[in-house]
């Protein structure tokens, strides 16, 4: 389940550390590779503007 905006409220600067900025691009990865999750791109729409880490797509992302 994907609760929208969630991650504004836990993270409300936008600044993540390195390590923290990985395990969102890992986790992320995982849902497009091994699940299938359907929202990886609307989660990467949604939040690309405050997470520059994020890539423009789910097809770019890779492990780290």
């Amino acid at each position: 389940m994907w609760v929208v905006d969630m991650a504004l409220t836990q993270v409300a600067d936008g600044k993540l550390s390195e390590p923290q900025q990985k395990g969102v691009i890992n986790e992320l990865c995982r849902l497009e590779l091994e699940c299938q999750f359907p929202f990886v791109n609307e989660f990467i729409d949604r939040y690309q503007q405050v997470y520059r880490f994020l890539p423009d797509k789910a097809e770019e992302l890779s492990f780290e």
